[in-house]
């Protein structure tokens, strides 16, 4: 069964898998792709199974939806004892930071990016007010993209690596909220 951790990082991926240019995601199992998503996916292999970037991020949105409304979900044929790992590629136009944001160049302007489970409000409240950082709600999601042009000014870039790494932590608090508030 896909827990709310695993979902945490579906919804993440999928949402920047549908924003990042020539992004895949591949899902693994024991170190075998099981699954690649993304609108370009070379290398096939006949045993993997591939989507887009729009069904995917389809999927996992009405998967979501369900599992909000108390519904167990399963991946794919999976019994729920499996490991699975997510590994998101990046195409030619885009480089990881060890951050969590994405920068990607398009034409001569750079563009970072990260996606989060926390709503827009929120990451508003975490944002730095000296360094303006663009936001973008999905709400099938539950994900919001923070993404800043210019990512080459090096206020910019520390800006938003700043707020990628305040939404981390608040990611985590939240995850921990509800077993501090059953202690007695």
């Amino acid at each position: 069964m896909i827990d709310d951790r695993l979902f945490g990082s579906l919804r993440r991926f999928a949402a920047l898998v549908h924003a990042v240019p020539d992004s895949v995601l591949v899902v693994e199992v024991d170190g075998e792709a099981l699954l690649r998503v993304g609108n370009q996916c070379p290398g096939r292999i006949e045993s993997e199974q591939s989507a887009s970037a729009c069904g995917f991020r389809n999927a996992v949105a009405r998967a979501w939806s369900l599992h909000r409304d108390g519904h167990r979900m399963g991946f794919l044929s999976l019994t729920g004892a499996e490991e699975l790992e997510l590994r998101f590629v990046t195409g030619l136009t885009a480089e990881p930071e060890p951050d969590g944001v994405i920068r990607i160049r398009i034409d001569a302007e750079q563009v970072a990016l990260f996606a989060t489970t926390l709503d827009i409000d929120t990451v508003r409240d975490l944002a730095d007010p000296t360094h303006p950082v663009g936001l973008r709600e999905d709400r099938a999601l539950g994900v919001t993209l923070a993404h800043v042009h210019d990512a080459g000014d090096p206020m910019a870039r520390l800006g938003i690596g700043d707020l990628a790494a305040r939404c981390v932590v608040e990611e985590l608090v939240e995850s921990v909220n509800p077993l501090v508030a059953d202690r007695p």
